[in-house]
């Protein structure tokens, strides 16, 4: 036998010959009281799994049951789209009916009607590395900061007024992605990117 047949012949029986690991899944559904869509999942700093959902609000896993938190409890709207914990603990969610702030145990919630939104459905929430927060809405990209909302749209330089995300870069430069392309804001301007097959 030579040494590539050899070779060849071990790497071959290998997975025979060890104890692979094995992973067990367990299936959560509408059986266990969840929803039937799910937007996004974050585990907080207990090591406990918050679920948002596009029609039930907002659910708490404690590794055995769920909890959850809808419109009856104060959030904004059942539908969220996005959610995160910010620097101090609180989490903000940005759903169909404007931007809830959730403290663990009461909602505080802000759209259009009463604030200066300029529109109740959100896209994305995202936190600065300084504390400021950008949510992305259907009519244009939201800054929360000193308590205060400033909104921005395609009158100031934005590619399109739909926004579905954003990412601050090492550079402190903010990506915007839109429904006509990316974006982005640095030194207090924004610019589209053109891209090799945009039209």
């Amino acid at each position: 036998m030579t040494q590539r047949t050899i070779l060849l012949s071990l790497f071959l029986l290998l997975p025979l010959l060890s104890d692979g690991q094995r992973f067990f899944f367990k299936n959560y559904s509408t059986d266990e009281g969840l929803p039937s869509v799910t937007t996004q999942i974050l585990q907080d700093e207990k090591g406990f799994l918050w679920i948002s959902t596009a029609d039930g609000g907002i659910f708490y896993f404690d590794g055995e049951s769920f909890s959850s938190f809808n419109e009856d409890n104060g959030l904004a709207n059942n539908n969220v789209r996005s959610f995160l914990f910010d620097q101090e603990g609180y989490m903000w969610l940005g759903t169909m009916g404007g931007i809830s702030r959730f403290d663990g145990r009461h909602f505080i919630s802000y759209n259009s009607q009463e604030d200066s939104l300029t529109n109740n459905q959100v896209h994305s929430v995202y936190e600065l590395k300084d504390g400021r927060l950008l949510f992305g809405t259907e009519d244009g990209l939201v800054i929360r900061e000193d308590d205060c909302f400033k909104n921005y749209n395609i009158q100031q330089g934005l590619c399109s007024n739909k926004i579905f995300s954003v990412l601050e870069d090492s550079n402190h430069t903010i990506w915007i992605g839109t429904q006509k392309g990316l974006a982005k804001y640095e030194a207090g301007q924004f610019y589209c990117i053109d891209y090799p097959g945009q039209k």
